[in-house]
């Protein structure tokens, strides 16, 4: 996410700044260069900057070697000798609402059934249409999840 009323030193694209839905000043902004694409090896978000609770710095263990080792929305971390999958950080409302889901249904403190958000996999927004398990579906707003 950027401002679309800052300088942007000629980085933004073709399109310049994508507003958000309802905003007037923050959107997305597309590099210029036209050979930017999407790597599903690259997850939205960064790593937390500690470890969680369990994952030892000295004793290493390797669950991931790419963000695209490990599920859904949590990225491929490193913690000293350790890399293991981790809930991202600095990410949009729809990865940590995901990430969030995932880890209530994990510890068992809501059903698997639990309707986890659709994140556009390129920008971390919520997709536009929405769907539960049962199949019903409807319409958000990308920003806002509502």
């Amino acid at each position: 996410m950027v401002s679309c009323t800052g300088v942007f030193g000629g980085q933004c694209g073709e399109d310049e700044c994508q507003l958000f839905s309802g905003e007037s000043a923050k959107g997305i902004c597309c590099p210029r260069r036209s050979t930017a694409s999407f790597s599903a090896d690259y997850k939205i978000g960064q790593c937390p900057t500690r470890a969680a609770n369990g994952v030892s710095t000295t004793n290493c263990v390797n669950e991931c070697t790419t963000d695209a080792s490990c599920k859904e929305v949590n990225k491929c971390c490193k913690f000293g000798c350790s890399q293991v999958c981790a809930s991202p950080v600095n990410a949009t409302n729809c990865i940590h609402y995901k990430s969030a889901v995932e880890r209530l249904i994990v510890a068992n403190s809501v059903p698997p059934t639990m309707h986890k958000p659709i994140c556009d996999d390129r920008s971390g927004l919520y997709g536009s249409t929405q769907c539960n398990s049962e199949g019903q579906c409807w319409c958000v707003d990308t920003v806002t999840g509502i």
